[in-house]
């Protein structure tokens, strides 16, 4: 059986269900499909019929459940009872547009400046990994170092994968001691997931881009991306409970609308498997 093709027997034999469709586990990673992003050498250059692209990134489907995990130890800085290892992070509900979504264009070899001000970084404060999900340019290439930070009066260790769930490869590990500092080397562009050994329900991602063509969707769900260059580009949209999509968009100068939708075959594996049941024509219950 292949990973990303993991039965509900088995799915349900590792996992035991709680009130609310939510789960508890101990690490279970069901696997996104990498985030394929090619490595091209970018370069800074002249901005030919800029154009900005904004919109908001939405999900058209029925709401699955939200997978938990509890808090097992260290419950004076923790708390207790259960965390959201995995769910969707909507902007508004009701809505259905969602909040932490990446979207990158690629393609462009030439463009805009790098973000000057940016700092990769990631931080725990009181077992949790903040901001959760977030995204930067790998400006420096090899060269370019994320800061773990750890906030909490207790020992955290730093574990950090390029890719997601048991797809995931393993690229660091450290130790991370109480009110303490540390970095670590990003090689490769990419989606990391970053956990923590001792807390199994702590978990983050960064998204690494090879380009400053990206943005990250705020609390309405909107996004906006400019002085990209007019011409006919591929997007990449992601956000945490989905698969990676990619889809075709052409950029005229001046603005651009893109509205991306997800759905529900863009979920992953994991949280598909905790989509209501759809109703039957003939069932007339609430």
């Amino acid at each position: 059986m292949s990973d990303s093709n993991i039965s509900r027997r088995r799915f349900i034999k590792n996992s035991s269900a709680v009130a609310g469709g939510s789960i508890a586990f101990n690490l279970i990673c069901i696997p996104h499909k990498s985030w394929a992003v090619p490595v091209a050498t970018y370069k800074v250059g002249t901005v030919k019929n800029p154009s900005k692209v904004k919109g908001t990134v939405k999900y058209d489907g029925r709401k699955p459940g939200s997978l938990k995990s509890p808090i097992t130890r260290d419950n004076k800085i923790a708390g207790t009872g259960m965390r959201e290892f995995e769910g969707v992070t909507y902007a508004d509900e009701k809505k259905k547009t969602l909040k932490d979504a990446i979207v990158t264009i690629e393609g462009i070899a030439v463009g805009k400046p790098w973000n000057a001000k940016e700092v990769p970084m990631v931080y725990t404060q009181k077992a949790y990994i903040l901001d959760r999900t977030d995204v930067f340019g790998w400006a420096k290439r090899g060269r370019t170092t994320l800061k773990l930070e750890n906030r909490d009066p207790i020992l955290h260790s730093w574990v950090l994968k390029l890719g997601v769930g048991k797809k995931g490869k393993q690229v660091a590990n450290k130790a991370a001691p109480p009110n303490s500092k540390t970095s670590t080397r990003i090689k490769k562009p990419g989606i990391y997931e970053l956990l923590c050994s001792p807390h199994p329900w702590e978990r983050g991602f960064r998204v690494v881009v090879p380009h400053p063509y990206y943005a990250k969707t705020n609390e309405k769900g909107e996004f906006e991306i400019d002085n990209v260059p007019a011409g006919t580009y591929e997007v990449t949209v992601w956000s945490e409970g989905f698969e990676v999509m990619k889809e075709k968009l052409t950029v005229k100068k001046g603005a651009t609308k893109y509205e991306p939708v997800l759905k529900e075959s863009n979920l992953n594996e994991m949280l598909k498997y905790f989509l209501p049941k759809p109703k039957k024509k003939n069932d007339k219950s609430s």
